[in-house]
């Protein structure tokens, strides 16, 4: 058949419109009923981040990337749901009936989890059932997973990830997006995480819980904090609390034996208080080392005794005592007739500047404030109070924090968790290194505290005497608090 030119050019542009037609309808058809790659549990992408190792301040491993296996199926490819459900809920210990409902649901997805990053041991038994031509249209796909080989020891700290290896808790949480940084867009390349290195020393932190387990087991406490500090530097050598948990299985656990207790945790502090009590009224003038208190009968000011406000008194009698005995025999009546001596308002503000009533900023999260109301919701009672420990709440990462200005000759330091972090190839992105906040008090204020501690070790009427250690100079402070 022969054609006018003008009518052939329209027949070729006719048939090349109606190919491209064609092609477009079949490759819509492909996408709407055709499998979608992602679906397909044979075709998994890679693992794009491998997240960075936690370590101790020495270099031992505490958190590290492993690689687990999750299975799937892939519902088309299902011949024997019945029989496939009975194999793998007796490997996996799941419900049979259940995995039975997930696999002959209709109108669900065609791609569904099975289990997630199961054992070894379940991945090997799966495996031989697969050979076995047993498990048809069941997959099972790498993915990544967090060990830690130290289990409990410091679990508070390092936290855990969930299933899809997001931080969820502790510096897992803290430092999700350094540990595993995000991924660029149309990256291709795995991507490295950053290695975090703790202030924490294994070996002090073994030795330091094993002392914590022992007292949990002999009083049955509902909990234990112990934490060692750096005292030049504010570097946290040691944090334990008990109870704690295993990061490899955290869903086990309850949520009481996951809070993080030295960060979260608010309580009335007690006697301990005192040190920073005394330290503030002596460095605002109110008192010296030489004064003397006569606690002899009790602290009962006239403006309780009009309002009817209970007493204050000591638990033994002490007589006319000096400023350092306040401290050594823990006088309720002497730190009550010394906060008589400054305003609540300079007695709120030195407290504030040891750091009460707010977060010292360690990279844990949920940290608490603490309590310190402002002086103008104090009651009559309040100043003496809170003077001896009560009507104030603290958390022990604050505790630990503000007596860093004794040691450090009245300067008020950060508290460090994390040393630095350093990248794949191993060099130094940052350092955490001695950070002074504030000066709070004189160096001569913060060595009088000390030497008053001191005494309450050394003295047989000390308080502490029972930490004595033949050969070292040694400064504590005892402390009790009622239950509410």
């Amino acid at each position: 058949m022969i054609l006018e030119p003008g009518k052939k050019r329209f027949f070729i542009v006719s048939v090349f419109l109606i190919l491209l037609t064609l092609l477009i309808a079949l490759r819509y058809a492909w996408l709407m009923l055709g499998p979608k790659p992602t679906d397909n549990p044979l075709i998994m992408p890679a693992i794009p981040v491998e997240r960075g190792t936690i370590l101790d301040r020495n270099g031992q491993i505490i958190a590290i990337q492993t690689q687990l296996f999750s299975v799937s199926a892939w519902i088309p490819q299902v011949t024997n749901p019945k029989e496939t459900s009975l194999l793998l809920a007796e490997i996996l210990e799941i419900d049979p009936r259940e995995l039975y409902k997930t696999l002959t649901a209709e109108g669900g997805s065609r791609f569904v989890y099975i289990k997630r990053k199961i054992s070894p041991t379940e991945t090997d038994r799966i495996k031989e059932q697969m050979d076995a031509g047993k498990l048809k249209g069941i997959g099972i796909h790498p993915e990544p997973g967090r060990s830690y080989p130290e289990k409990n020891i410091v679990s508070h700290v390092v936290g855990y990830v969930g299933l899809d290896n997001i931080g969820l808790d502790g510096l897992e949480y803290t430092y999700n997006q350094i540990l595993a940084p995000p991924i660029p867009p149309d990256s291709r390349s795995p991507i490295l995480g950053n290695q975090v290195y703790l202030t924490l020393d294994l070996n002090t932190q073994y030795l330091v819980r094993e002392i914590a387990q022992e007292a949990f087991d002999i009083n049955k406490p509902d909990s234990i904090m112990i934490l060692v500090m750096d005292a030049k530097n504010g570097d946290l050598l040691s944090y334990v609390s008990l109870p704690d948990f295993d990061p490899n299985n955290y869903q086990k656990y309850s949520s009481a034996e996951k809070s993080n207790n030295p960060a979260v945790f608010t309580y009335e502090p007690g006697s301990v208080f005192k040190i920073f009590s005394i330290a503030s009224i002596l460095e605002l003038g109110g008192i010296t080392v030489d004064d003397t208190f006569d606690t002899t009968n009790g602290y009962n000011p006239e403006i309780f005794q009009k309002y009817d406000i209970a007493p204050i008194s000591d638990l033994g009698r002490y007589g006319v005592i000096n400023t350092g005995q306040i401290l050594m025999y823990s006088s309720n009546v002497g730190s009550a007739f010394a906060s008589d001596t400054v305003t609540k308002e300079d007695f709120y503000r030195k407290l504030r500047e040891f750091g009460f009533g707010k977060q010292t900023a360690v990279p844990l999260p949920g940290e608490s404030n603490g309590i310190l109301f402002p002086p103008e919701n104090w009651s009559i009672r309040t100043k003496p109070t809170i003077a001896i420990g009560q009507e104030i709440g603290v958390s022990a990462v604050q505790m630990i924090s503000a007596a860093t200005v004794f040691t450090n000759s009245g300067i008020l330091l950060r508290p460090h968790i994390v040393k630095k972090i350093t990248g794949p190839d191993g060099e130094v992105l940052k350092e955490f290194r001695r950070e002074p906040l504030r000066t709070v008090t004189s160096p001569y204020v913060a060595e009088q505290i000390l030497l008053m501690m001191e005494q309450g070790v050394s003295s047989p009427y000390g308080t502490v005497r029972r930490a004595q250690i033949p050969g070292l100079r040694i400064s504590a402070k005892s402390g009790t608090a009622q239950v509410a």
